[in-house]
């Protein structure tokens, strides 16, 4: 009895197999995505940078200073990723927003361990506007002190929208729903400040006759963190925080 053996592939085809296999295997390395790497460039100005020489100047900064493993990263570092994970995304829109606190809790940003209440009380009250998709949000402490002394805590942050359920309503609908949360229903609105901001556009004064409006980009992340320190407190939703693992470690494999 005869068996018919199939003909094996030649080394020729082989090898072009597993170059093929190995290269679907390599990270794709979107250099957009290295704006990690800057900590502070903004994307418009990324964006105007021809890829590989964004490709070229990323690897040069890593070469000069290593990114650590994610669990001994810094904090700002950690923010950053999880700003630059979503704010790359052309599926999600930006928005930028500012919270002021009800007086009750105008000590509990003293203390860490209200990380929780916080975080989950902006889920609760912005949650039915999802509709069942991930809650992308981040936010920082800053409290700023008043011509009278008096102390006015607040949030700035931002909060990622899927393109596909939003519109331009769902920004007031957002502003409405942290209004009416514990964390900021009692606010005593002072001068020009509203209670909750929301826009996902942010103006830029060059002049007193003329304001550029661009997209929630690296300026605001910026303008949110101008006075962190390791003390200041900040909290991330649970499903951004596991998005911007993903999104540091893709990074620094890239570089590796």
């Amino acid at each position: 009895m005869t068996i018919d053996m199939q003909a094996t592939s030649s080394p020729e085809t082989l090898n072009s197999t597993l170059t093929r296999i190995s290269r679907k295997r390599k990270p794709a390395c979107n250099p957009h995505k290295l704006a990690i790497l800057y900590k502070f460039v903004n994307f418009h100005v990324v964006n105007g940078i021809r890829e590989v020489s964004l490709r070229s100047m990323a690897r040069s900064y890593a070469q000069k200073s290593k990114i650590p493993p994610m669990r001994v990263a810094s904090k700002t570092l950690i923010l950053q990723s999880a700003f630059s994970s979503v704010a790359t995304d052309p599926d999600l829109v930006m928005l930028a927003v500012t919270i002021n606190l009800n007086p009750k809790h105008n000590n509990k940003g003293d203390n860490k361990s209200n990380r929780s209440y916080f975080r989950d009380s902006i889920r609760k009250a912005i949650a039915h506007l999802f509709d069942g998709h991930p809650i992308y949000f981040s936010f920082v402490l800053e409290t700023a002190i008043t011509n009278k002394k008096e102390r006015r805590p607040h949030f700035h942050g931002f909060i990622a929208v899927p393109s596909s359920i939003y519109t331009k309503d769902i920004e007031s609908e957002i502003e409405e729903a942290l209004e009416q949360s514990p964390i900021s229903n009692r606010y005593v609105k002072r001068y020009k400040n509203k209670t909750v901001k929301v826009t996902s556009s942010c103006r830029k004064k060059e002049s007193a006759k003329c304001q550029i409006t661009f997209p929630v980009n690296q300026g605001w992340f910026e303008y949110s963190m101008k006075v962190f320190d390791d003390n200041t407190l900040f909290f991330v939703s649970k499903e951004l925080r596991t998005r911007s693992k993903k999104h540091y470690n893709h990074v620094r494999n890239c570089l590796s």
